[in-house]
């Protein structure tokens, strides 16, 4: 659920962001003001590209790099935002989530995500996604081995091998 952000006048907008910088410069840990900050800096320009170095400082490996809920905001950003131009970018970021904290417990749902997006944005197979999920001890373990399971009779012998 989103709300929109009112345009702000040029002066508004830069000393927003400057206050944005300056509190994150000193509490650079709490993830949500990193993807409100993304949010504004968006709203006022309609650039990805701006969301997109914020959210990479954000994850960045001295920062949040590793924290689940960073990523968590980071993906639901691009997915409120996303156009189907951008699958490929979306898939990135799935990878460099998973690639940072995919082996975490609490990144069952990013697993979940990830897959979900492969299956009805992309619509391809999940087998490979699903096979490296169960090789994680993540949240959620039973319901990616039973999905995996259902994919085992559907996939082909060549598609198993890689």
């Amino acid at each position: 659920q989103t709300c929109a952000l009112p345009i702000f006048s040029k002066q508004q907008f830069d000393s927003i962001i400057s206050l944005y910088q300056q509190y994150l410069s000193v509490f650079p840990y709490l993830h949500i003001y990193w993807s409100r900050y993304a949010s504004v800096a968006f709203s006022n320009t309609d650039s990805y590209s701006d969301a997109i170095v914020i959210f990479k400082k954000a994850t960045s490996p001295n920062i949040l790099k590793y924290s689940v809920e960073m990523w968590n905001e980071y993906i639901k950003f691009f997915q409120i935002h996303y156009s189907h131009a951008e699958s490929s970018e979306m898939m990135e970021i799935f990878f460099e989530a998973l690639k940072a904290i995919g082996r975490t417990y609490k990144s069952g749902s990013i697993w979940k995500t990830a897959i979900e997006f492969l299956k009805k944005e992309l619509k391809k197979s999940p087998f490979f996604m699903l096979a490296n999920a169960i090789s994680c001890p993540i949240e959620g373990l039973y319901e990616f081995w039973d999905e995996l399971q259902s994919y085992l009779s559907k996939v082909t012998v060549e598609e198993k091998i890689g």
